[in-house]
């Protein structure tokens, strides 16, 4: 698991002074639990300073005084408020005028007959966002290229505090 590897990298990486590196997770189904656990690992790399719960505006951290370790960035998807995954963060880039579909595409999969439901409950953002953009007239467009063919729409808000976090982490 790459987060188990997190104190390996941070130690073994020669970091210099204004290097920042970022971190981005899932919280799955306890945002609580996921920030508990970096908290935890980045504790043991030897960070000090870290805040009792994440950052609504994503969390960054500055590395303790007269170590060679790096400014961290920590994003938990969907948005640091709730649980979930990328398609959770995914969603809200569903344009508005595309609903109806979307919800059709919520319907269908709930409505799947027991026994033919092959997925976890846990899989359902994925399965919504993956069949919304099956949906498409190109249908199987990665999630990046959906944004590029305008299935997608990337100015919302929720786009724009991701970016803003980004940019604080690693543009200033």
């Amino acid at each position: 698991m790459l987060l188990a590897d997190i104190p390996v990298r941070l130690k073994s990486y020669k970091f210099q002074p204004e290097d920042s590196i970022g971190i981005i997770v899932d919280a799955d189904t306890d945002l609580n639990a996921r920030w508990m656990s970096l908290k935890d690992i980045l504790s043991k790399a030897g960070y000090d300073n870290l805040p009792a719960a994440p950052s609504s505006e994503g969390t960054i951290i500055n590395p303790p005084a007269d170590t060679l370790l790096p400014r961290v960035g920590v994003w938990i998807m969907p948005d640091n408020k709730v649980p979930g995954i990328l398609e959770d963060f995914i969603r809200f880039l569903v344009p508005s005028g595309e609903a109806r579909l979307l919800e059709h595409a919520r319907t269908s999969i709930a409505s799947i007959p027991e026994g033919f439901r092959r997925f976890s409950k846990e899989k359902e953002s994925k399965v919504l966002i993956h069949t919304f953009l099956a949906w498409q007239n190109e249908p199987g467009k990665p999630m990046g290229q959906a944004i590029t063919a305008k299935y997608l729409h990337q100015d919302v808000p929720e786009v724009d505090g991701f970016v803003r976090w980004l940019n604080a982490l690693f543009a200033s």
